[in-house]
């Protein structure tokens, strides 16, 4: 079973607007597997901040509007905690997907 953490961003001049999705099991009710918080600071870079509640990997991917990846990061299962500054001063105004996904395989 996996949870997901799904953030669509949009970069307007170093301007961020999101939208945010979750993906929950239908199955039964579990206590989350992990916490997690994504925003934009002024200087144009996305804090992002997971603390995880069981030892499993989570994966971090930064997407555009392609599918495809710009940043990954793969937490170990024993860091319990994680935070990253990425810096999106560069991208290109648009659509982006910051997807953080725990479970076994990506």
């Amino acid at each position: 079973m996996t949870q997901e953490f799904k953030i669509t961003a949009n970069f307007f001049q170093t301007k961020l607007t999101t939208s945010f999705a979750f993906a929950s099991p239908t199955e039964e009710k579990t206590a989350a597997k992990f916490e997690a918080s994504a925003f934009m600071t002024k200087d144009a870079s996305i804090r992002v901040a997971i603390k995880k509640n069981v030892h499993e990997r989570v994966y971090l991917t930064l997407r555009n509007a392609q599918g495809e990846v710009l940043f990954a990061e793969t937490i170990s299962k024993n860091d319990m905690s994680y935070a990253a500054k990425l810096n999106v001063s560069e991208l290109a105004d648009g659509s982006y997907q910051i997807e953080i996904k725990a479970g076994k395989e990506q």
